[in-house]
């Protein structure tokens, strides 16, 4: 039962974190990430805990967002997509393993191998009109 509360946690955590690209400006992320980053160290979710010292070490390339909105998210998005069907492909043949809520979760040790973070939104481009 525990291992179902550390998911649906970290879960949280992760949903959480996608409201740091709905921020106005580099400041308000910044601000809202020490939040997002305090909450989680006082977690006991070490392989959240890593994601967030991860995160840290690149948080000025993470504030660049907000000066130029330009991401690869659509090409990392179907890498990611293809990455989890091979993982559910290799899971429902290997053994049982939980996959789900975005990442590969292990009941057997309790660790999670892969934690995929919610991607910026995409900005479309306007079409010319001729």
């Amino acid at each position: 039962m525990e291992i179902k509360f550390k998911t649906a946690r970290a879960w949280a955590y992760k949903e959480q974190f996608g409201e740091f690209w709905a921020q106005p400006d580099s400041a308000h992320g910044a601000n809202f990430y020490a939040e997002w980053k305090r909450s989680v160290m006082r977690s006991r979710l070490l392989k959240v805990k890593a994601v967030a010292k991860t995160l840290h070490r690149h948080l000025t390339n993470l504030l660049t967002y907000f000066l130029y909105p330009i991401t690869n998210a659509i090409s990392a998005g179907s890498t990611s997509a293809s990455k989890r069907s091979w993982l559910t492909l290799a899971a429902s043949a290997a053994s049982p393993t939980a996959i789900g809520l975005g990442f590969f979760f292990t009941a057997e040790n309790s660790t999670c191998s892969q934690f995929f973070l919610p991607q910026p939104p995409t900005k479309k481009r306007e079409q010319p009109c001729f």
